[in-house]
Parts: C-alpha cells; sequence; structure tokens
C-alpha cells in the first residue's frame, strides 16, 4: 500500500485526500459511488479532538492553524496546484 506522507506528520484535515492520491499514484482505482455507502460520524465529547493534542504536543498553543497552512500547502504541491 501507500505510507502516509512523511512531509505531514500532523495532518488532520486533508489526510483522506492527500492519501487518496498516494494510492491512485501507487496504480490503485479510486470510485466514487453515485450514492452514499459509508459515513463517519465524528463524535468525541468525553475526550480530546485532535486540534487540541496538537496544542498540547508544542509549547505554544495555537499552533493547529499554522500546520493546517502547511498542509494544504503540502496538498496542493503534491497536485501541482501550487
Amino acid at each position: 500500500l501507500a505510507p502516509y506522507d512523511p512531509y505531514l506528520p500532523w495532518i488532520f484535515m486533508g489526510e483522506e485526500l492527500a492519501h487518496t492520491f498516494r494510492l491512485w499514484t501507487a496504480g490503485f482505482d479510486i470510485y466514487s459511488p453515485n450514492l452514499d455507502v459509508l459515513r463517519h460520524a465524528y463524535r468525541r465529547e468525553n475526550t480530546h479532538k485532535f486540534w487540541e493534542n496538537v496544542d498540547r504536543a508544542f509549547a505554544t498553543g495555537g499552533i493547529h492553524n499554522a500546520l493546517v497552512n502547511l498542509t494544504v500547502q503540502r496538498i496542493q504541491h503534491l497536485l501541482g496546484w501550487a
């Protein structure tokens, strides 16, 4: 299988898209059904969210937005969009 991008260690928003690119360029076929066949209910009411854990992992708070900006730039680079 295609590994995760080593330049996106803290990716959250865009993870599925970036991994899909890597799978497709590794030779996997990607399909999109006309109807929803699977869904993810994002509910974690009694535990920390990803962006809270990122802020706790670094000495300065508010790092999540800076990491998202870097993530977007990397994904744009992968697509040849940058």
